[in-house]
């Protein structure tokens, strides 16, 4: 950070307390949110580990060790690896929206990631079929 954008960023926390707190903009999670000279915007406390502690790659997780997120404070942030994708809840879930069990035969990985039960995508399927047939049916009699 250049010298000007440290006084602003510096102008923006609040040090009264044991933990230094972001008084500008919060993003919804609860971090503090400083708007470059470039335009671009970057956490508050991913900057100041930055500044006092050390380089932060786009993967490094910075975590709050006093566990307050508008804090700011060099000493109250660590850095805790790679990052991990959150796992959601669709991710924890053991079985589909109609009870059958996701198993490695009975799940389809979808291109975009999302699993499908098995079971579920036959029986839809063979309700798909049933109509095709039903129609045809209709449509060709005398």
């Amino acid at each position: 950070m250049d010298d000007a954008t440290l006084k602003r960023f510096w102008s923006k926390v609040d040090k009264s307390g044991d933990c230094w707190l972001w008084t500008d903009s919060l993003v919804t999670q609860g971090y503090g949110r400083l708007i470059l000279p470039s335009g671009r915007s970057q956490y508050a406390h991913r900057l100041a580990y930055a500044h006092y502690v050390g380089a932060v790659t786009a993967s490094v997780v910075i975590a709050h060790l006093c566990g307050r997120r508008a804090c700011v404070r060099p000493e109250h942030l660590r850095d805790v690896g790679a990052y991990s994708p959150p796992r959601t809840k669709t991710t924890r879930r053991t079985a589909c929206r109609r009870g059958h069990v996701y198993t490695r035969r009975n799940t389809v990985s979808r291109p975009n990631g999302k699993r499908q039960c098995r079971t579920c995508l036959y029986e839809a399927n063979r309700r798909w079929r049933s109509a095709i047939k039903e129609k045809d049916g209709s449509a060709g009699g005398d």
